[in-house]
C-alpha cells in the first residue's frame, strides 16, 4: 500500500521540476523595459527599429529596439475601448493593441489611450481607450536610448 501514499517530497520536487521548466515563459521579463508611455512597431521613420516610449515624472524616454514582445506571450492591450466610428466595443471594451500604443492627454479626453490594432491582411485602426492593460515589454539589452 506504501506506493499509494504520495511523498510531500515528490510533488516538491514536482513543483521545483515544474517551474524550472516554465519559469521563463510564465511571468514577464524582470530585465525588460516596459513601454510605459506607448511603442510602435517598426518603421522607416524609426530606423526600422521598434519604438518604446517610457514615462518618466518631468516627460517620456525614447528607445529603438531590435526586438519587442512579453516572455509570457500576452499582447499589449488597453481597455474601455470605443471603435473609430462604432461607439465601444463589446467584451468591456478590452483590445490588443498588436501595432501600436501611444496616448493623447494634452486635451481633456474620456479615452486617452489610443491603441492601433490590425486584423490579419486588414490595415491598422486607431482605438480610443480609457486604460492601458498590458505594457509592450522590450528586451534592455536590444534597446538604445535615443538621445533628446
Amino acid at each position: 500500500m506504501s506506493w499509494i501514499q504520495s511523498s510531500p517530497i515528490f510533488y516538491l520536487l514536482l513543483v521545483v521540476l515544474l517551474a524550472g521548466d516554465l519559469g521563463s515563459h510564465i511571468f514577464a521579463n524582470a530585465n525588460a523595459i516596459d513601454c510605459t508611455r506607448g511603442w510602435s512597431v517598426p518603421t522607416p521613420a524609426e530606423d526600422n527599429k521598434y519604438l518604446c516610449m517610457v514615462r518618466r515624472a518631468d516627460g517620456f524616454d525614447k528607445y529603438h529596439c531590435e526586438w519587442c514582445g512579453r516572455n509570457d506571450k500576452e499582447l499589449p492591450s488597453a481597455t474601455a475601448c470605443a471603435g473609430p466610428r462604432l461607439g465601444p466595443l463589446p467584451n468591456q471594451g478590452t483590445l490588443a493593441c498588436n501595432v501600436g500604443q501611444d496616448e493623447n492627454y494634452l486635451n481633456w479626453n474620456p479615452r486617452p489611450i489610443i491603441c492601433v490594432h490590425s486584423n490579419p491582411g486588414d490595415k491598422p485602426v486607431k482605438h480610443t481607450c480609457k486604460y492601458p492593460k498590458t505594457w509592450q515589454q522590450c528586451p534592455r539589452d536590444k534597446c538604445k536610448l535615443i538621445p533628446g
